[in-house]
């Protein structure tokens, strides 16, 4: 599990959003995304945001499914918390 402060996150995700590449309404499938991460989800944390958070919204229902599989991931992998 990785983590990190909310700080870190916003900073992390400013940093992403001024990145010259952005995901331009990629989902990536399920598939795509177990075959490029496998189990080392960690290591892949910034690239699962850099998706939620430089793409426009999910129009079908695989790419729901794509941003559904993505939240759960950084759910289950991704601990926010206070530096307080």
């Amino acid at each position: 599990m990785k983590k990190m402060t909310f700080d870190e996150y916003d900073a992390l995700v400013d940093r992403l959003q001024e990145n010259t590449y952005q995901c331009d309404d990629w989902w990536p499938t399920k598939a795509e995304l177990k075959e490029k991460i496998g189990s080392d989800i960690n290591s892949y944390i910034s690239f699962l945001i850099w998706i939620l958070e430089t793409n426009g919204e999910p129009g079908t229902e695989e790419e729901i499914e794509s941003k559904r599989y993505i939240n759960k991931l950084l759910r289950e992998n991704l601990k926010l918390y206070d530096k307080e």
